[in-house]
């Protein structure tokens, strides 16, 4: 099998606004978060790895 090597300057930062843009306009998100009565909407793949308590906070989602 052939593998393939590349770079992508600023990776991370790429994704992230990617993920951002998605989550303003609504694709893609599965799950809302509910703060003072407001809810945004978010990506539940972005949330877990955020999660004080990953184990605690997959089992509410």
């Amino acid at each position: 099998p052939r593998t393939l090597q590349m770079e992508i300057p600023n990776f991370g930062n790429s994704i992230l606004e990617c993920l951002n843009e998605q989550r303003l306009q609504g694709l893609y998100c599965d799950v809302s978060v509910v703060v003072k009565g407001h809810a945004f909407k978010a990506h539940r793949a972005v949330l877990l790895p955020a999660a004080v308590q990953p184990q605690s906070f997959q089992q509410i989602l």
